[in-house]
């Protein structure tokens, strides 16, 4: 009986986050969200943000995910901030972008909870930015970490409407 209960209850918590009771499509409005990608790294449960991978010894591929609606500029600037923020924290005084590639994921369905309901996963926008950092910088198109986060991060934060203001430059950027 107990077991019985428990499992009811997940399966009402299970709809109730997957029924939209978190006002949009998905679950608890996160896995179909719009809207301006933060400065967070991304997971199974909210895939907006940035995610790493090392290349090799100072070298990194950074990964910006977003919905249709991020341009690829914003997240451009996401996974430059995100390089910039990993070389500061590793004293690695340069950082150099050596390739950028988009890609599109197409969404589908996803069969959340035991078979409860399918959520219709939106498609992404991804932008792979492979990153080599150094002590110093080769040329001049080395970018320093400790000056460029600051300005990195101000540029990203203007991008997320605070009173409808950075709907603008998000506009803006997907031109």
């Amino acid at each position: 009986m107990v077991r019985w209960t428990i499992g009811r209850a997940i399966a009402v918590f299970a709809t109730c986050l997957v029924g939209g009771c978190g006002g949009g499509s998905g679950i608890g409005g996160i896995v179909g969200a719009s809207g301006p990608v933060g400065y967070q790294a991304s997971n199974a449960i909210a895939p907006n943000g940035y995610s790493e991978a090392s290349l090799g010894p100072d070298r990194m591929r950074i990964r910006a995910t977003g919905n249709l609606e991020n341009s690829r500029a914003e997240l451009e600037k996401l996974a430059m901030t995100r390089a910039a923020d990993i070389g500061s924290q590793q004293h690695l005084k340069f950082f150099h972008v050596d390739a950028i590639s988009e890609n599109i994921a197409c969404g589908g369905k996803k069969v959340v909870g035991n078979n409860l309901n399918q959520v219709n996963v939106r498609h992404r926008r991804m932008i792979d930015v492979d990153i080599t950092f150094a002590k110093e910088a080769a040329d001049a198109t080395w970018l320093n970490t400790k000056e460029s986060l600051p300005v990195l991060q101000g540029e990203l934060a203007a991008l997320a409407p605070q009173d409808g203001s950075g709907e603008a430059a998000r506009e803006e950027g997907r031109q």
